[in-house]
C-alpha cells in the first residue's frame, strides 16, 4: 500500500499542475477536462483507500473527506434530477454547480496534501521522526 500511496500522491500533483498549465496555455474550455480527470483519479484513490482500510479510521480526516465528497455528489445529483422534473429547482442546481466549480480545485489540492501527509509524514518509521 505504501507504493500505491506514493504513486497516488505524485499522480495527483502531476494531474493538478498539468491541467492548470493546460488551462493557461490553451486559454479555452479544455481546462474543464481537468475537473473530470483529477476528480476521477481521486475517486479511484478514495475507493482504494476504503477497500484496503488505509487511513480510514472512524474519526480520521480521510473519513470525513470521503463523507463530504459523497454528500456533495448526492446533493448535486438530487438537485440536477429535481431540476429536470421541476423548474423551481433549476436555480439551486445551477448554484450548486457554480459552488463545485470553485470548490473542486480547493478540494483536490487538499486531497493531494492529505495524501502527502499520510505518505511522507505518518508512514515514516518512528526513528525517522526523531531526526
Amino acid at each position: 500500500m505504501k507504493k500505491f500511496k506514493i504513486v497516488d500522491f505524485w499522480i495527483s500533483v502531476v494531474l493538478i499542475i498539468g491541467f492548470v498549465l493546460l488551462g493557461f496555455i490553451t486559454m479555452n474550455e479544455k481546462f474543464m477536462y481537468g475537473y473530470f480527470v483529477v476528480g476521477g483519479w481521486q475517486i479511484v484513490s478514495m475507493v482504494t483507500h476504503s477497500v484496503h482500510k488505509c487511513f480510514t479510521e472512524n474519526k480520521g480526516r480521510r473519513t470525513y473527506y470521503h463523507k463530504l465528497v459523497l454528500l456533495l455528489a448526492i446533493v448535486t445529483a438530487l438537485l440536477i434530477a429535481l431540476a429536470q422534473l421541476a423548474e423551481g429547482f433549476f436555480i439551486p442546481a445551477l448554484a450548486m454547480l457554480y459552488v463545485l466549480l470553485f470548490a473542486s480545485p480547493i478540494l483536490a489540492i487538499f486531497y493531494a496534501y492529505m495524501c502527502y501527509e499520510e505518505t511522507y509524514i505518518k508512514m515514516k518509521r518512528p526513528m525517522e521522526l526523531l531526526k
